[in-house]
């Protein structure tokens, strides 16, 4: 199974009221009035960075993609994360109009994967055709 590496931070272990303390004595607690809009967002960046480099250095993780299906490629990957994206948006706001976004996506999801597998299958078998050995592998799988 392919690896990759994804670089992470603890936010869960930080102190509330200890990052609260460092921004304050930070230059967060006191930025200049005479700063452009420009150099506060500098400064935020670069401040905030520091403080979260402080209290939860990043750490690399190697994570394991198991793969759902031999079809299931990145593109699907996208249109399942945004249907979740869209499922947290209804759930948290309950309005008809993002349900009816999320319904739509699940429905496009369901469309598209179906799509995805027919194509995918459908381009196996016709490649395998030639070898009754992979052929009767490919259906095999199929099955």
């Amino acid at each position: 199974m392919p690896t990759t590496t994804r670089v992470i931070r603890s936010w869960r272990r930080v102190d509330k009221l200890a990052f609260q303390q460092a921004i304050d004595d930070s230059a967060l607690g006191r930025p200049a009035a005479s700063q452009s809009a420009e150099e506060l967002f500098a400064l935020y960046e670069s401040e905030l960075r520091r403080l979260a480099d402080e209290l939860t250095p990043e750490r690399a993780i190697h994570v394991r993609q198991r793969s759902l299906s031999p079809w299931f490629d990145a593109d699907c990957r996208s249109i399942r994360r945004t249907c979740r994206k869209l499922e947290r948006k209804y759930r948290q706001s309950k309005t008809s109009e993002d349900r009816q976004a999320w319904v739509d996506a699940l429905h496009k999801k369901h469309t598209d994967f179906e799509a995805k597998k027919t194509q995918y299958w459908t381009n196996r078998i016709s490649r395998d055709n030639d070898n009754p050995a992979k052929l009767w592998q490919s259906m095999s799988q199929l099955l």
